[in-house]
């Protein structure tokens, strides 16, 4: 049967070890979907009942992929970095491409070492995350995640044409969803991450008009999911664009409204100083 090219399954002819794997693979998929609502108890399931997974199995780099998912949930950067780049090394010992794990752990990284301030180490790992990117395999929500952060690193490194295009290659992506496909690909936060950076991005280019426009969708999104450091974000950013067209009246009430929020975000130092730096250079 096998010379034939048929499968075992194909006469029920399966071995228990192999039962168990597939198994332990369903679970694991489950737990994936789950991390993010809950990374202290997807945590201790994948150590109490998968702890077997962590070498020597198909499994592994799915396991260590989802460990340091938990880790990262829980703000453990360290931890979390070790696991993925443990990934990184099992997966280079497969076939396995069209999982696209090797893309998705690189999109982790680049989230580690810009929360770590390696603004340059975030960017190369993007740049590793799209060159290995399977377009015809799973996990396909990673390429916009992955080009999402790509330009924003690019805007912050002000490397804005490169930026501009990235998020053109975006649109491209975008396009062929429908508004209710792309919230069901992307989480409200990442929506709001690609408006922000897009905003910002035509705003250097004085593209002011356009850019309005996408920090007026984004503060619609951020209101109605009550994302207070992306509305802070939004509303900074929309107080520097009226800068630029020396609108400073309008500036100063956007600036304003973000620094009356601020006690609800979560990074307020770094919101709160930014808004504070813009008043204080049109006062």
């Amino acid at each position: 049967a096998e010379k034939l090219g048929l499968g075992k399954e194909l006469f029920g002819i399966i071995s228990e070890a192999e039962q168990k794997e597939n198994e332990d693979e369903a679970e694991l998929l489950y737990l994936e979907d789950i991390i993010s609502a809950d990374p202290d108890g997807s945590l201790k399931r994948l150590e109490k009942d998968f702890g077997h997974l962590k070498r020597d199995s198909r499994l592994s780099p799915l396991y260590h992929f989802l460990v340091g998912r938990c880790y990262f949930g829980k703000k453990a950067w360290n931890l979390s970095e070790q696991h993925f780049q443990k990934m990184l090394f099992l997966i280079e010992k497969t076939t396995d491409l069209k999982s696209n794990l090797k893309a998705s752990a690189f999109n982790e990284l680049c989230r580690i070492y810009y929360y770590k301030d390696g603004l340059e180490k975030a960017l190369s790992c993007t740049r590793k995350g799209l060159e290995s990117f399977v377009e015809e395999g799973a996990r396909k929500e990673y390429i916009y995640f992955l080009l999402i952060n790509h330009a924003t690193y690019l805007e912050q490194l002000n490397k804005d044409e490169e930026a501009l295009k990235t998020m053109e290659r975006l649109w491209g992506y975008l396009s062929k969803l429908t508004g209710a496909g792309i919230m069901f690909m992307l989480q409200p936060d990442n929506v709001l991450q690609m408006y922000i950076t897009f905003a910002v991005i035509l705003n250097k280019a004085k593209h002011y008009k356009r850019a309005l426009e996408f920090v007026d969708e984004g503060i619609s999104i951020a209101t109605s999911n009550h994302s207070f450091d992306r509305l802070v974000q939004l509303w900074t950013t929309k107080g520097v664009i009226y800068d630029n067209i020396d609108n400073f009246e309008e500036a100063e009430r956007f600036y304003l409204m973000a620094l009356a929020v601020r006690e609800k975000v979560i990074n307020k130092e770094r919101l709160a100083f930014i808004a504070i730096n813009k008043i204080t250079q049109i006062i």
